[in-house]
């Protein structure tokens, strides 16, 4: 892998920890190896530009704290990361909180390997979720949250009915969040 990604798997991806996270490569005589490969790689990918996204968010504001711990927690849950999994997207947050690498960049390398804009969309609502959990969104986030869905390949008017809806305490449940509104369209 070359971009941000590629210090981020050398740093805390082996062969083994590839294999508890993404399962033994599937026996099928009809997938090619490539396939294979291509598959597990975009798992890879997704878990680790997800980890990474939320580690930068979190430290945003300078700081990351219990409560933007918890949310990232929550965020891997309703990703589905298998404790396995888990364990790895922490090492990923750990590590990408303070790289060189930005948001965006992750972002983009999430969008290239996400296909459904829903999954996007989720990971959008999951950002949101992280910005509210220690408090105000700070005006960094703010400035985050509004530029991220360009990256993320997903409607700039998301960022519109989030920021009216959480910014206006609407309703901070990010379970019934979307369940009450259209997607917006661009």
């Amino acid at each position: 892998f070359g971009g941000p990604l590629g210090a981020l798997f050398g740093a805390v991806l082996g062969h083994q920890v590839e294999k508890k996270l993404f399962g033994p490569e599937p026996a099928s005589r009809k997938t090619s190896s490539y396939q294979r490969a291509s598959s597990r790689n975009r798992g890879m990918v997704f878990c680790a530009s997800a980890s990474a996204m939320l580690a930068k968010l979190a430290k945003a504001d300078g700081r990351v704290s219990a409560s933007e711990i918890a949310a990232v927690e929550r965020a891997f849950a309703r990703l589905g990361f298998s404790k396995v999994a888990r364990d790895y997207a922490a090492n990923v947050f750990r590590k990408a909180k303070d790289d060189n690498h930005t948001i965006y960049e992750y972002a983009t390398e999430f969008a290239a390997v996400v296909e459904s804009v829903e999954v996007r969309e989720l990971f959008y609502e999951l950002l949101w979720d992280l910005a509210c959990a220690d408090g105000p969104v700070s005006r960094i986030e703010l400035a985050i949250l509004a530029r991220i869905p360009r990256a993320l390949r997903i409607s700039s008017g998301w960022y519109e009915l989030f920021a009216r809806q959480r910014l206006q305490g609407e309703s901070s449940s990010s379970s019934r969040s979307r369940g009450g509104f259209a997607a917006p369209k661009d």
